[in-house]
């Protein structure tokens, strides 16, 4: 007989939500400015329209910048890092009739977000495929009525909720469906953006972050005195 089982959640892809608690005072704020943005500066899809990646620069963002690096810095401590963590770029996008974002990841960044600046609940929510390839190896028959572990699934929709950021890992693949304006009756604007560690990253055996002042140091003659531990009598 079975005394005790316990259940280790393994390798766990995790990602994050929260509410921006200013969104109905500044969404239509957001939506001018990225509307004058230079005519959607960076567009070279047909699929899709981009800001320039320096929103997070612009005076008017900055209650949504600290909001967001508040947040990242929730997920740091969350996850056992150090939370220093600032935004290298943001940006906005929009989809009008037919738009959507191909998959993809975000390069040169360590945590990503993207935010549900203006849709309804009909609008394309942000799809996630699971980084693991075993979901893809077997599937036995499921019984009914009990839900797939999410470890298992090949893929997960985020439902888009106006005024709501997700944070998650920044190579973690995802892309949008197409927006079919007969349905949805809206265009869909997001805003994203890309964030690295400030300060000391990966280990480092010799600690060259917070190296000492060499000036400071009493010079060697020989090279046996460099690994010399031995205490002065």
């Amino acid at each position: 007989m079975i005394e005790s089982i316990q259940k280790l959640g393994l390798f766990s892809i995790p990602i994050y939500k929260m509410k921006f608690s200013h969104h109905e005072q500044l969404k239509q704020q957001f939506i001018d400015y990225m509307e004058t943005e230079d005519e959607w500066a960076l567009t070279t899809s047909p699929t899709l329209k981009f800001t320039q990646a320096n929103l997070h620069k612009v005076e008017l963002f900055e209650p949504f910048v600290e909001f967001a690096e508040a947040g990242l810095k929730r997920v740091m401590d969350d996850q056992g890092f150090i939370p220093s963590i600032k935004l290298t770029g943001m940006w906005g996008t929009k989809h009008d009739d037919g738009g959507f974002h191909h998959r993809h990841t975000h390069h040169n960044s360590f945590l990503a977000g993207v935010y549900y600046l203006h849709g309804n609940n009909n609008s394309s929510g942000t799809n996630f495929y699971n980084f693991h390839h075993y979901n893809t190896m077997i599937h036995p028959a499921r019984q009914k009525g009990k839900t797939e572990p999410r470890n298992t699934m090949f893929m997960h929709t985020e439902r888009f909720e106006e005024g709501t950021l997700v944070i998650f890992p920044a190579w973690l693949p995802h892309d949008t469906a197409r927006n079919n304006l007969e349905r949805t009756n809206s265009e869909r604007m997001i805003l994203s953006f890309n964030s690295m560690p400030v300060g000391q990253t990966n280990v480092d055996m010799f600690d060259r972050y917070d190296f000492p002042d060499p000036s400071k140091m009493k010079l060697i003659s020989k090279l046996e005195q460099k690994f010399d531990h031995r205490p002065k009598s």
